[in-house]
């Protein structure tokens, strides 16, 4: 029960545990501990039953036995590793907190610069805002005389063109009237020169 309290306060759903690397080597470290005390306990509760032939089939080859320790050496072993791990957790959960509270400090000192900052920032955009309105009011009233002279010039062309063509109709005109009146002149003559001949 004491192992998954301390897991679940390392909080694996908020974030792994295996990301800091002391807690990793802390973690793996009570891994193994749990592990070697969990064989010790087996092996300290099983009663080794062995016949007559199996001892005698081990007998001629040597093997050094280390006796398996007593409960409450294998349950101090597992309760060190144990604190240790959460030594460490803490440990790292201090640092967090005095690294996050040293952050907190610094930014707040900053805050003061940076709004200062922010707030001649956006005094600049406003004036360059009101220039750059102005500009473009000045290019608005250029772009309107340039269009009126351009409208104006058109005009004064259409005006022309539209006077010479008059010109050209009344002069087209005058000729037509003055070819009519010689050739009613040259009629009279040829007629007044026949009618003498008569």
């Amino acid at each position: 029960m004491a192992i998954r309290e301390a897991l679940t306060r390392a909080d694996p759903a908020k974030r792994s545990f295996r990301s800091n690397q002391e807690i990793c080597v802390s973690a793996d470290h009570l891994i193994r501990s749990i592990v070697e005390c969990i064989e010790d306990m087996i092996l300290l509760t099983s009663k080794e039953k062995t016949s007559w032939r199996q001892k005698l089939a081990t007998a001629p080859r040597f093997r050094h036995r280390t006796p398996p320790p007593d409960p409450d050496m294998i349950l101090g072993k597992l309760e060190e590793a144990l604190e240790e791990f959460e030594r460490v957790i803490d440990q790292v959960r201090n640092n967090v907190i005095e690294g996050t509270g040293l952050l907190t400090q610094s930014m707040a000192m900053r805050l003061p610069v940076m709004n200062r900052s922010i707030l001649e920032t956006n005094e600049s955009l406003r004036v360059f805002d009101e220039k750059q309105d102005e500009r473009d009011k000045d290019y608005k009233r250029g772009y309107d005389a340039l269009y009126n002279l351009l409208h104006q010039i058109r005009a004064d062309i259409q005006n022309i063109a539209a006077r010479e063509n008059n010109r050209q109709n009344m002069q087209g005109d005058d000729q037509v009237i003055t070819r009519n009146e010689v050739l009613q002149i040259l009629l009279e003559s040829k007629s007044r020169a026949e009618f003498t001949l008569f």
